[in-house]
């Protein structure tokens, strides 16, 4: 299996981050887990040429080919 696990902060010290690094390296003998952080992604951004930027696609593309998604937030 193949997943994919957002980071759901900018925050450069997150127990989120903590906890998706320790279920990839405890699951590795049974899913590939792949980090993403959302820190990599254009924030509020809507181009004027209406194209989508490189980073939303990569992501978008990780996605549709991820067996599925974790995404870890902070809570409020």
């Amino acid at each position: 299996m193949k997943y994919l696990a957002i980071v759901g902060t900018n925050s450069d010290v997150s127990t989120n981050r903590m906890l998706l690094q320790f279920m990839q390296k405890h699951f590795s003998s049974e899913a590939e887990i792949e980090l993403y952080e959302i820190k990599d992604l254009p924030a509020f951004m809507e181009p004027e040429d209406l194209e989508v930027p490189e980073k939303v696609e990569e992501l978008s593309d990780k996605i549709l080919n991820a067996d599925g998604v974790i995404i870890a937030t902070p809570g409020v």
